[in-house]
């Protein structure tokens, strides 16, 4: 069994905090004879709330029965598609087919190069990334945000171009919508 956590000690077993709402509710905090923590919320009329026949209500209008509870369903997959890659070819290279009518949404990025080479990003339409110059051995992170590096155009696939035929490696986090 727990032991319900203790004011200080040090401090006299009757201290109490008091206060009164304009409409008459009180709140009084108190540490009870063994120390511990007690809080007494009642209503203008005198009624203890938080008890069975004086529910604290959680409901704007006071219509939904009382109490209320729910069952929340915590997620059982990724929130992001985790694709890796990898191309020695030179020029563009599709990394995440197109949905029709979809965007492609890329949440992180991971690429490492062989040889020296430029790597960019694009839609088919547009460069949305680069070209950046990386050294043999060299490598772009870019890492999990709140708002996406990248959108592609609706139904555009995700590619990367590389410069140079040299072998590149890729990780990529997406979601399509």
């Amino acid at each position: 069994m727990a032991t319900p956590n203790k004011i200080n000690p040090g401090y006299p077993q009757n201290i109490r905090l008091n206060g009164t709402d304009p409409n008459g509710n009180t709140t009084e905090i108190f540490s009870d004879g063994n120390g511990n923590l007690q809080i007494v919320i009642q209503d203008g009329s005198g009624n203890t709330l938080g008890t069975s026949s004086h529910p604290v209500r959680i409901d704007p209008t006071g219509t939904t029965v009382q109490p209320v509870s729910a069952t929340i369903s915590l997620p059982t997959s990724a929130a992001t598609n985790m694709t890796n890659g990898s191309t020695s070819s030179s020029g563009w290279t599709n990394i995440i087919s197109g949905v029709g009518g979809k965007t492609t949404r890329l949440w992180k990025l991971i690429v490492s190069v062989s040889a020296a080479t430029n790597i960019g990003l694009g839609d088919g339409s547009s460069i949305l990334f680069g070209p950046y110059y990386l050294t043999a051995s060299g490598s772009i992170v870019l890492d999990i945000s709140s708002e996406p590096w990248f959108v592609t155009a609706a139904s555009a696939s995700l590619q990367i171009n590389n410069s140079n035929a040299v072998a590149i490696q890729y990780t990529t986090y997406t979601t399509q919508s």
